[in-house]
């Protein structure tokens, strides 16, 4: 029972948390993300979809190593939830600004703007 309730039980809880992490953070990244002019189209786990530029509510980086993960928030929920998150290449030795997801927030505010 010691080395049970000392080693197993701990070691279950941290394969959980790894687990929730890798789940948020890597198998939830789209695989594929194509720009299509006034909209993009996503792939994920060999399904498709076509979001709006124009329902893209907001744009969000966030930087690690060499990439850098984009994260849309959507109006209106897609076939992925309202929010679907995929790797660029970073920009800038991975500090500051993203090219892609700058551009993507500049067209973001134009076509909403048109709204």
């Amino acid at each position: 029972m010691d080395l049970w309730t000392h080693a197993i039980i701990p070691l279950c809880i941290l394969g959980g948390i790894f687990i929730f992490f890798l789940r948020r953070d890597l198998w939830g990244l789209a695989d594929t993300v194509f720009d299509g002019g006034d909209h993009l189209v996503v792939t994920l786990n060999r399904k498709t979809c076509e979001i709006p530029v124009a329902d893209i509510e907001k744009v969000d980086v966030s930087h690690r190593l060499n990439t850098a993960t984009v994260i849309l928030t959507l109006v209106k929920p897609c076939l992925f939830g309202s929010r679907v998150s995929f790797l660029a290449r970073a920009s800038h030795g991975g500090v500051g600004s993203n090219a892609v997801a700058t551009e993507l927030a500049e067209r973001v505010a134009r076509m909403r703007g048109r709204k």
